[in-house]
This record gives C-alpha cells, sequence and structure tokens, in this order.
C-alpha cells in the first residue's frame, strides 16, 4: 500500500460532470442511525446497551435486537444492515425481514472498528481506528477486498458515487481521501483559519468532530470541524478579561468555533480544491435583534438534503441543529479569515440565510437522516431517541430553545446505574450554566472526546499542558491531573468548571456523578497487530529494575501516585500508562508524538534508563506498552 505525499488538486469546477449519486437519498456519510429499504422504519444503534433499535415510523412501534460489544454506526445496502461493534472489533451484519432486523453474523475486523459506510454498488468500508487502516468488503460475499493505511485514528467516513472513501480521523486535523481505483491515500488540507483575540492574530488549529457528507450531487466533500485557539495562553486571557480559559462568550471567535471544512469534488468524486470553512456558531435572537443567544459546541455530523441545499449539522452538546441553506450559485473560493460569518458575507458565499438553530428537544442530536425530500429523523443519543419532523427549521425570535421539532420516540432503556447516567449527559453537555459559561460551546467530552482526549496540548498557567486521557478508572490513578494533587475526579471537575470552563461550579452530586461516569469508562482495546511474543518480551524489559520503567509506573494502575521531575526539571504526577495507545502526544507539555520518540528520550536516561537496551528491545518494550 502506498501512502501519497499531501496535495490538492488545481482544477477549476467549472465543466466537471457531477458525479450524482443515483439515490438522492442515500447516506454518504457514516451515521447513528439508517432508514430502512421500504422507508417505513429507522435503525439506531444503542452504543452502551449492545443493541440496535428499530422504530416504525408509521405508529412509533419499537423493536430491537442484541447484537454485542459498542454498535457505533449504522449502514445498509439492500436489505443488508451493518453496524461496527467497536468493543468487539467486529461487523454486525443483520438482514431486514419486514418485521426487525435479525443478526446472521459477525465478521472480525481489528480493533475498534467506528465507521461505516456503503457504496450504491455493495461495496462496504470500514475504519478500524486502533490500527489505523480502512477496510472494503463485498456487502453479500462479505469478503475483504482491500485494506487502506490511514494514520491518526481514523473514524468517519463518507463515500463518493464514484470510487473515493474519505476519513476523518480524532488526532491532528487529519482528512484523508482514498482514491479505490489508484490504491492511494492522499492526505487533504483543510483551509487555515486565522482570527484574532484580543492582542494579536492567532492560528487556529483544526480538530475533525464527526461524519462527514458528499452532496448528492457529488459537488461537494464537507467534514465536520472544530476550529479551536489553543495559541492564546490563560495569561493573555486574563488580560483580556476573561475570567476562564475557554469562556469567551461573544458571538464572534471564542476557544471551539465548529464549522463545515467545505472541499470541492469533481466528477469522479475526488478532491480538486479546499474551498472554505463555513462557521456555524449561532446566534439565535433573544428578547430583542440586539440580544443574541450564542450557542455552540461541536458537530457531530452533517446530512445534505436530497436537493442539496440544506446542510443539518447537530450540535450534540447543544441539543441543536444548526442548518444553512445554499442559495443557487456556488460556494465561492475565498478562504475565511474569521471564526464567525455575518449575514452578508453568507450571501456572498451562495448562502440564502446565516445559521439557523432550532433544539431537538432531546439531548446529544448526533445524526440526521431524510426519509423522503421533506421528513427528516435526529437521533437524539443521550436521550436514546429518535424524533421524526418536518418541514423546514425555524429562524427568528423564537426564544432561547430555537424552533421546536417534536417530542421524540425512546428507542432504549439505559442500563446505567443513575448515577452514571446523570455524569454522562453532565459531562457531555455545553449548555448547563454549572458547568460552562453561556456561548462558550465547551463541554467535559469537547477536549475528552469519549472520555479520551483530543490529542492537543493548551499554553496554561504552568506551561503547556497535553490533554490528559479519561478512560477507565480513573479515580485508581489519583493525583488526577499533570500537576498540583488533586485529589480525586470530583475535586477536578469542580476545579475546571468554574476556573476554565466558566461555569458557577459543579455541586457536589454533579462532581460525584461525574467521577462515576468517567470511572465507568473502558480502556481502548490495543491493536490486534502487535506481536504476541514481542509484547510477551517487552513486559519482562519493562520490569527490570535497571531499565526502571516499572519504579514510577508499577502495575496494576501503572503509575506510583508521586511527582517526579522530567524533561529539565518540571515537576509532574505519574500519569498511567493504561491505554497510552491512544492517548499520543505524550509528556505533560505534548512534546513527543509517538511512543518510539517517549522511548528516545528513555535511552538518554533522563527518564529511566534504556541506554543498554538495542533496537529490537526497545521495539519489544513499546509493543508492551502499547498492549496496556
Amino acid at each position: 500500500m502506498r501512502f501519497a505525499s499531501p496535495f490538492l488538486m488545481t482544477l477549476a469546477l467549472a465543466g466537471c460532470t457531477t458525479g450524482e449519486f443515483a439515490d438522492p437519498l442515500h447516506p454518504s456519510g457514516s451515521r447513528t442511525l439508517v432508514v430502512s429499504a421500504d422507508r417505513e422504519e429507522v435503525h439506531v444503534v444503542n452504543v452502551e446497551e449492545g443493541t440496535i433499535s428499530t422504530v416504525a415510523l408509521g405508529n412509533n412501534a419499537v423493536s430491537k435486537v442484541d447484537v454485542g460489544g459498542e454498535p457505533t454506526r449504522i449502514a445498509r445496502h439492500g436489505d443488508r444492515v451493518f453496524a461496527t461493534l467497536r468493543q468487539e472489533g467486529s461487523l454486525a451484519v443483520l438482514r431486514d425481514t419486514g418485521n426487525g432486523l435479525e443478526l446472521e453474523s459477525t465478521v472480525p475486523l481489528g480493533a475498534e472498528p467506528y465507521g461505516v459506510v456503503t457504496h450504491e454498488d455493495g461495496r462496504v468500508f470500514v475504519a478500524l481506528s486502533m490500527e489505523n487502516e480502512v477496510v472494503g468488503l463485498d456487502a453479500e460475499t462479505l469478503e475483504i477486498f482491500g485494506r487502506w493505511e490511514v494514520p491518526n485514528e481514523p473514524r468517519w467516513l463518507a463515500i463518493s458515487a464514484g470510487d473515493t472513501v474519505f476519513v476523518g480521523c480524532q488526532k491532528a486535523g487529519g482528512i484523508y481521501q482514498i482514491d479505490v481505483s489508484r490504491d492511494e491515500v492522499i492526505s487533504l488540507e483543510p483551509p487555515l483559519t486565522k482570527a484574532r483575540n484580543a492582542t494579536r492574530e492567532v492560528n487556529l488549529t483544526t480538530r475533525v468532530t464527526g461524519d462527514p457528507a458528499v452532496s448528492p450531487d457529488g459537488r461537494f466533500l464537507l467534514v465536520p470541524v472544530l476550529e479551536v485557539d489553543n495559541e492564546t495562553s490563560a495569561i493573555e486571557s486574563a488580560a483580556a478579561g476573561n475570567n476562564a480559559y475557554y469562556a469567551p462568550v461573544t458571538a464572534g471567535v471564542g476557544r471551539f468555533n465548529p464549522g463545515a471544512a467545505v472541499f470541492g469534488l469533481d466528477g469522479n468524486g475526488r478532491v480538486q480544491r479546499s474551498l472554505s470553512v463555513l462557521h456555524a456558531v449561532s446566534a439565535i435572537q433573544g428578547p430583542s435583534e440586539f440580544d443574541p443567544i450564542v450557542v455552540r459546541s461541536f458537530i457531530s455530523s452533517i446530512t445534505v438534503s436530497p436537493d442539496g441545499k440544506d446542510f443539518l449539522m447537530p450540535m450534540e452538546g447543544s441539543r441543536t441543529v444548526v442548518s444553512l441553506t445554499r442559495g443557487e450559485t456556488d460556494m465561492g473560493n475565498t478562504l475565511s479569515t474569521t471564526a464567525f460569518i455575518d449575514h452578508d458575507e453568507f450571501r456572498l458565499r451562495g448562502f440564502t440565510s446565516p445559521p439557523r438553530a432550532t433544539a431537538t428537544t432531546g439531548n446529544g442530536p448526533r445524526s440526521v437522516v431524510y426519509v423522503d425530500a421533506d421528513t427528516k429523523v435526529v437521533h437524539n443519543w443521550l436521550d436514546r431517541s429518535v424524533v421524526p419532523f418536518q418541514g423546514e427549521f425555524s429562524y427568528g425570535n423564537t426564544g432561547e430553545d430555537g424552533g421546536h421539532i417534536g417530542s421524540g420516540v425512546r428507542v432504549e432503556e439505559s442500563r446505567l446505574s443513575p448515577e452514571v447516567e446523570a455524569g454522562r449527559l453532565a459531562f457531555h453537555t455545553a449548555r448547563d450554566s454549572e458547568m460552562q459559561a453561556s456561548g462558550s460551546g465547551v463541554s467535559c467530552a469537547t477536549c475528552h472526546f469519549d472520555s479520551r482526549e483530543d490529542g492537543l496540548s493548551w499554553p496554561l498557567e504552568g506551561g503547556a499542558r497535553q490533554t490528559p486521557t479519561l478512560v477507565g478508572t480513573v479515580s485508581d490513578t489519583a493525583p488526577i491531573t499533570w500537576a498540583g494533587g488533586v485529589a480525586s475526579v470530583a475535586d477536578e471537575v469542580q476545579l475546571t468548571t468554574v476556573g476554565r470552563m466558566g461555569g458557577g461550579g459543579a455541586s457536589q452530586l454533579t462532581a460525584d456523578n461525574v467521577a462515576a461516569y468517567v470511572d465507568w469508562t473502558r480502556q481502548p482495546e490495543p491493536s490486534w497487530k502487535l506481536d504476541r511474543d514481542a509484547v510477551v518480551r517487552g513486559e519482562e524489559i519493562f520490569n527490570r529494575p535497571e531499565v526502571g520503567c516499572a519504579e514510577c509506573h508499577p502495575a496494576p494502575a501503572y503509575t506510583d501516585g508521586q511527582s517526579h521531575a522530567v524533561l529539565g526539571g518540571t515537576s509532574v504526577d505519574t500519569p498511567t500508562l493504561r491505554g497510552i495507545a491512544s492517548s499520543g502526544p505524550y509528556f505533560h507539555d505534548g512534546s513527543r508524538g509517538t511512543l518510539e520518540e517517549v522511548m528516545s528520550t528513555a535511552v538518554t536516561g533522563s527518564m529511566g534508563d534504556a541506554s543498554m537496551l538495542s533496537e529490537e528491545q526497545l521495539a519489544d518494550l513499546t509493543s508492551f506498552v502499547k498492549s496496556l
């Protein structure tokens, strides 16, 4: 498999064929729900419960089938339905019998399959996030016909009507194009957005946050992104009058700026050029036209209407779906230079209106699908509900919650304890005055996506600090955070919600619930590609006294709970090594991009002493650490 160096084609849009989908309702991107072949039902995944529910749209009758560990995304070809089982490393294959779904088989694929999409011709593509790989299968035979290496934890997928698969990655803002016919992987660079804070111009760092889409006419790829200001320091924020690090509350540039990175496609579904980032910070009109209520949080997916004019973008942290309506003209080539586009700029870009926001009445909207040209269904994953609705989104003087779109249908009951369930909701919300400042758009999940981390470093009071992962029983690895000796997860919740998120401060009950949720989360699954013999050899090396790894990282917690001076004398608390394979970059300041670079530091004797190890032994040691 060859990996092409990054580039963007520079062909003009004019004169290209459109590459339209035969069925404009075909879901081009990975989703958490899918419409049945007869368009009378929707099938939806229930991650925590290990089930898939089917909802009859005529009478709201619900049935369900057990499929296994963490069904994450779902797709359909004909009467066959495919769901990724993230915890089990498999693809569930089901048949729609007309009386519900029946589980036919599961296909083992690799560690943590995430996104799944189907081509109209019957090919199925699955992203294996912990294998850094995308695989292609035949929908009928289930035989694998292709594998493509994609770095940075590939998760979210979209497919063109041609022969191209697009991949969004959890790390490094990675967006990739797989040209299946050419067996080629290409890195796509979204437009670089600059913004101005109180004192200077800053570059915004791009993160991918959800499921992308290709427009039904085949002309555009849209990728949900969060453009992050992780350059402005805590000192600058304080000087500008912000009493919380993550909490600017205006309609302009914030720490977190959600939007869609737009790429123009040719008639074969390949990227021609990077167009712009359409920012989706939405100002719902408040009591007067001069009193907007700012709504923002990261976008979990993008769905394009069958006529290609409406872009629907759920903000799962804000109980909101943002809608953009494209006019008759094309989106222009001008790159965004601010993190909020006003009304006039939207019209110049070919949009008929600025973003319009509508509350879904449920928590955690994650995906939207079209049943027909007018009927949509929203999946509220935090509430385990779906909401069918018709018509346009409202915009105008609609109050704090915007327009309402129905009461929803409960598709599954929670199997979590009341404390974990309450903590799950608090962890993911971005509109709770107890947790964060209004309009900040930040939630615990913003930086700790899936309870893991965003792969970024932040200039905080004590210097650069990399976002730590929050998987597994974090309470067993106290003290919490990189320094300061915070005794518990609950204590850190209370400190962070006030000092960084700008909220009124989490109550003890809320903090305890969030801690219960954090401790409930599981460790990442290690790659299936690890050499088990190398892991065994690496464990022996890890425990050698002269190497010193186990001195600071003893099993089973793989931390001694102490503070040590590293990297030139900085004193930090020892992090756990559990789940470390998915938590890069490394060290408190994010200065090491890979575990191999961490091992090179150990060779110098500045952390343990691996100077006596050969390259083969260092590789074995790395394999063991990746297995934790």
